[in-house]
């Protein structure tokens, strides 16, 4: 039950922001994606459901494509500076 509450409220999350971002482009917004990709990775540890194979796989690799997207789009829009 955890992950999938994990999961839904995520994703919403997730679903909210990113039609912010179809709206108005704004920096915070990716780094919101950044720290959800971030709990998405330690999630099932932090949750316990690591016993759950399948659903602490999905986590961890939505959450390392979350965190390469939204830093990509923040470095690729200036929001990351290279120095």
């Amino acid at each position: 039950m955890a992950a999938f509450g994990n999961a839904l409220i995520v994703g919403a999350i997730m679903v909210v922001l990113a039609l912010a971002a179809l709206i108005d482009f704004r920096e915070w917004e990716e780094w919101i994606g950044i720290v959800l990709g971030v709990w998405l990775i330690a999630s099932p540890w932090i949750l316990g459901f690591t016993g759950l194979v399948a659903a602490m796989w999905t986590a961890v690799i939505l959450g390392v494509l979350t965190l390469v997207l939204a830093g990509w789009s923040l470095y690729s829009h200036g929001g990351m500076s290279t120095a």
